[in-house]
């Protein structure tokens, strides 16, 4: 499909490729006509097309589109108020659950079942594998013509939030849930939750954690808001704001949470004063200024109590301003320490963890009622650790293999799927091809996929690109990245597939090896 675009013209990336597939069927009449359509009026923007058509799909009726409206127009309306439901929730639902929405409507459990029967019989449902109920896609826009009043439908938000929250709470929600959640929470008005889920590390490695920033920002502006929660809105947006390698707007949110922090001296205790001790050591390294930056360490450090979650945050934040500053020794040695001090506070060492498969290692985690939080704090204290290793030219044993398994307990796929190319990277050191082939994938590029990582897609395959170099496939590979270049790309990653061309090239222009040798299955791994 990117071929198709880039041949008229019109380069995508990833995520939009991936939206005009979903637009399309991906079939290839649909698909090439869509490239001309983006080149002819859309002037070259393939996003604009994907809004223009996700707009305008059903505002002039196909055969398609008529048959199906007779459907539901011969549907019984309570019928159609269960159809209305399940393409409202976008996520397939339980039975019981969808009775919960239901009475939001006024609708009892008998009115749901009949209505799923004989929604059914016109093949406008669908189950999943898990036995949960959807509606078919075709049908899933036709659903929301059929709804209730706006009073009504806001009352199935507040149901269809409460719904997805106990899902969550119980730790089995299928993927999709959190993303809609969230969303529900902004489009609700329902801060306090929202800001809740912003405070925890895992909701900063979800993809749909950008889009809340104009909720943010306009908690954070509001000054009728209490101040911990403009607090708490700022220190996620600046956390966002340095993911996404924003440094200006880092140093300006800063600025807004000094004043607020200033303003209201009564307000804040030592979580709050850890928080902006942490921003701040950040802020003077991105500056340059390390004087600063341990001047704003000392100072916390003097109000935090030894052994508390504060002062190992507090010194892991210590050890990656090191890291950023390129002082990798310091780093290193800090990196360790707090890594230390997260094992014996969830009760583990590195030997039981090397032993243990996760369903273990999450059964002894419970047992020391540890926080999911807490195994993503231990995992980025153990990457840490092997990127400074990598600088240092050392050698970082299993702390990479040690580091996946916790984000993975911690449910933290993002910072898997970059720890895993470091595993990716391991392997192809020691001569084991095979396995690192398979980790890219069978785990990491799936799961880059389930999540909608999109933005790290292509540095896998480029990654994977470079492993089959290895094995002395260089047309493969070359193809490889030929087909990366049909993407529209930030400037970096343009930057990252020509050196992983330039390493093939390289590669293919030295003497043959010796083939590579293969590894069991490292047990731990998805």
């Amino acid at each position: 499909m990117a071929v198709v675009f880039a041949e008229a013209g019109c380069p995508v990336d990833r995520a939009t490729a991936e939206r005009i597939v979903t637009l399309t069927g991906g079939l290839p009449l649909y698909v090439h006509n869509a490239a001309i359509l983006t080149r002819t009026h859309y002037d070259r923007d393939a996003l604009r097309l994907c809004t223009a058509l996700s707009t305008r799909r059903h505002s002039t009726p196909t055969v398609q589109d008529l048959i199906l409206k007779e459907v539901f127009d011969s549907l019984d309306p309570k019928a159609r108020t269960i159809a209305f439901l399940l393409g409202f929730a976008e996520i397939p639902v339980a039975p019981e659950e969808l009775e919960r929405l239901a009475d939001a409507t006024g609708l009892g459990a008998a009115d749901c079942a009949r209505g799923l029967r004989t929604l059914a019989a016109s093949s406008i449902t669908q189950r999943t594998g898990r036995g949960l109920i959807t509606v078919h896609d075709a049908t899933r826009s036709l659903t929301q013509e059929y709804g209730p009043s706006t009073d009504v439908q806001r009352t199935v938000e507040l149901a269809l939030s409460s719904v997805l929250r106990h899902s969550l709470v119980s730790g089995n929600a299928p993927i999709g849930r959190l993303a809609k959640w969230a969303l529900l929470l902004a489009r609700t008005d329902q801060t306090e939750q929202l800001l809740e889920l912003a405070s925890h590390d895992y909701f900063f490695e979800q993809s749909f954690s950008g889009d809340l920033k104009p909720t943010l920002q306009a908690v954070a502006a509001d000054e009728d808001a209490t101040p911990i929660n403009r607090f708490d809105a700022l220190n996620a947006l600046a956390i966002l704001a340095l993911a996404a390698n924003e440094e200006q707007t880092h140093a300006r949110l800063m600025d807004d949470l000094t004043t607020l922090v200033a303003a209201h001296p009564a307000s804040w205790g030592l979580r709050e004063k850890s928080v902006l001790a942490t921003q701040q050591m950040i802020h003077h390294t991105l500056a340059g200024d390390l004087i600063a930056m341990n001047a704003s360490y000392l100072s916390a450090r003097a109000e935090t109590p030894e052994g508390s979650l504060a002062m190992r945050i507090l010194r892991y934040t210590q050890a990656q301003c090191f890291f950023f500053a390129g002082h990798y020794e310091q780093a290193d040695i800090l990196a360790l320490d707090v890594a230390e001090a997260y094992f014996a506070h969830l009760g583990l060492t590195p030997d039981v963890v090397f032993g243990a498969g996760l369903d273990e290692l999450s059964d002894r985690l419970e047992r020391n009622q540890a926080e999911l939080d807490d195994c993503k704090r231990l995992a980025d204290c153990l990457a840490l650790l092997v990127r400074c290793k990598r600088e240092l030219e050392q050698p970082h044993g299993l702390a990479a293999m040690h580091a996946m398994k916790f984000y993975n307990l911690a449910r933290a796929w993002r910072s898997f799927v970059t720890m895993g190319q470091e595993v990716a990277d391991d392997f192809v050191e020691i001569g084991d091809l095979q396995q690192a082939l398979q980790l890219l994938e069978q785990t990491l590029l799936p799961l880059s996929q389930e999540y909608a990582l999109a933005d790290l897609t292509i540095g896998l395959r480029s990654q994977r690109a470079v492993i089959i170099a290895h094995t002395g496939d260089y047309s493969a590979a070359r193809a490889e990245l030929d087909n990366l270049r049909h993407y529209d790309v930030p400037p970096q990653q343009a930057r990252e597939i020509e050196n992983q061309r330039a390493l093939i090239e390289s590669l293919a222009a030295q003497p043959s090896r010796p083939a590579p040798r293969t590894q069991a299955f490292i047990e731990g791994i998805p």
